[in-house]
């Protein structure tokens, strides 16, 4: 599987970071959890920007090893370097080439990537499980995160 995270040359679906970022920050959702059945659904629309390029910063110096990969937080910076999202896990597969590039940035580094959002799985676990102290927490925006699956070499 290693070899086949990797940009993406000549396909014309990847998105800017502009214009993808905001629609993953402004993306709503309400979350449901069921006591009952143990079971949560999420409610969002889809969005359909599967794949976008930006610039990761990271924002610490600390990066939490995984037994499959790393998290690191860090902002999303278009081409111009203005940030787009701050704040981000970004996940990445160990030993693929994002990720070994990740393991020498030190917080304010920078590295240009492709990644895909998917939902925050653990931040969904926190709403629900605060939602008697918080229930407003249960409609706020999707919670996601950024799979790094491709580094730029520039």
């Amino acid at each position: 599987m290693l070899g086949s995270l990797k940009t993406i040359g000549g396909y014309s679906g990847i998105k800017e970071a502009q214009r993808a970022f905001k629609v993953y920050e402004n993306l709503s959702c309400k979350i449901v959890p069921d006591a009952a059945d143990q079971t949560v659904t999420i409610l969002t629309k889809q969005i359909g920007l599967n794949y976008v390029e930006f610039w990761l910063r990271v924002d610490e110096d600390q990066q939490f090893k995984t037994v499959d990969g790393r998290m690191v937080r860090g902002s999303a910076l278009d081409a111009n370097g203005n940030e787009v999202a701050t704040n981000r896990r970004m996940v990445f597969v160990k030993d693929s080439v994002p990720e070994k590039a990740v393991r020498a940035l030190k917080r304010g580094n920078t590295m240009h990537v492709l990644g895909i959002p998917r939902v925050d799985l653990a931040i969904v676990s926190w709403r629900v499980h605060n939602a008697d102290s918080r229930p407003e927490a249960l409609g706020w925006n999707l919670p996601y995160e950024i799979i790094v699956v491709g580094k730029y070499n520039n």
